[in-house]
C-alpha cells in the first residue's frame, strides 16, 4: 500500500497533486485556509487539521471515512498549539473525533497550567518515584534553578546532559524554556519558591504550549519534582527540578 495523502475542503476530499495553490505552506492551509488533511498508509491514518475554524463539513466527512482507513489513527489539532493523540482503534478515533468536533468551538484561553499535586497521592511516574526514594533528583537529569525572591527572579543554573529540556531543546540558555520574563517561566517558576519558602518537595503537573526548536508551538504536558538544592555559588537558594513526560490531552473534549 503506498502512502495516500488528501485534502479536504468544505467536505469535499481533493487529491494532493489536484491543489493548484502549492504556494502555501502547509501551515497556512490548515490554520489559514481551513483545510483538512488525511495521509494514509500500511502504518496507519493521520489526520491533521485546526479547531476553532470553520472545517466542520470536512471533519464529519473524515467521521464517515474513518470505518474505511486504517488503523492506528493519529489525531494531530491545533489549539494555541498542536496537540497529539495516537488511537488503537477505529471504534475508539471515531469517538473521540465525535468528542473533538463538538468542542471545535472551545479556544484554550492560557497557554500554561500548573497543578500541585500531593507527594502521596496519584502513582509517581518512576524517574520521580526513585528520585523521591532517594530525597534527591540525578543532578545528570535535572535542571538546577536560582530564586532570586528579592528581585522575583529565577534563573536556570544548569541542564542535565540527560534532562527532558536536554533532549528536546539542547542546553542552550536562550531555548523557549529557559526564557525569563514570559508567561510560561512566570507561571511555572511558582513552584521553586514554594520549595525554598516550605523547605519541601513540590510535585507539579505542568501543561504548556511550547514552542519547540522547529518554530512549533505544540502542547507538552509533563510532571516534575522540585526539590530544595541549598544555595549556588553566587548565595541564592536553589531547586533541582525532575521532569518526566505526560500524554498531553484536550481535556474539553
Amino acid at each position: 500500500m503506498d502512502v495516500l495523502e488528501y485534502w479536504l475542503l468544505d467536505g469535499k476530499i481533493r487529491a494532493a497533486d489536484e491543489l493548484t495553490f502549492i504556494d502555501y505552506t502547509e501551515r497556512q492551509l490548515l490554520l489559514g485556509k481551513n483545510f483538512v488533511k488525511v495521509v494514509i498508509s500500511p502504518f496507519g491514518t493521520k489526520v491533521k487539521w485546526a479547531q476553532f475554524a470553520p472545517n466542520w463539513t470536512s471533519l464529519f466527512y473524515v467521521q464517515s471515512w474513518l470505518a474505511h482507513l486504517p488503523a492506528p489513527v493519529t489525531f494531530n489539532f491545533f489549539n494555541s498549539g498542536w496537540f497529539g493523540e495516537t488511537h488503537s482503534s477505529i471504534e475508539i478515533a471515531t469517538r473521540r473525533l465525535q468528542k473533538l468536533i463538538a468542542n471545535s468551538d472551545v479556544k484554550i484561553s492560557s497557554r500554561t497550567f500548573v497543578k500541585e499535586i500531593e507527594i502521596t497521592g496519584e502513582p509517581l511516574p518512576h524517574s520521580l518515584n526513585e528520585a523521591l526514594r532517594h530525597g534527591r533528583s540525578p543532578l545528570e537529569q535535572s535542571i538546577v534553578m536560582s530564586v532570586d525572591f528579592e528581585s522575583e527572579r529565577s534563573a536556570v543554573n544548569f541542564v542535565g546532559p540527560k534532562s527532558t529540556m536536554a533532549r528536546i531543546w539542547g542546553r542552550s540558555p536562550v531555548s523557549f524554556p529557559m526564557q525569563y520574563g514570559n508567561s510560561y517561566d512566570r507561571i511555572v517558576s511558582q513552584g521553586y519558591y514554594t520549595a525554598i519558602r516550605d523547605d519541601r518537595v513540590v510535585r507539579n503537573r505542568v501543561m504548556a504550549s511550547m514552542v519547540f526548536p522547529d518554530g512549533e508551538s505544540k502542547w507538552c504536558s509533563y510532571e516534575r519534582l522540585i526539590f530544595p538544592n541549598g544555595t549556588n555559588v553566587n548565595g541564592l537558594p536553589s531547586v533541582r527540578v525532575l521532569v518526566e513526560e505526560i500524554p498531553s490531552t484536550f481535556a474539553a473534549a
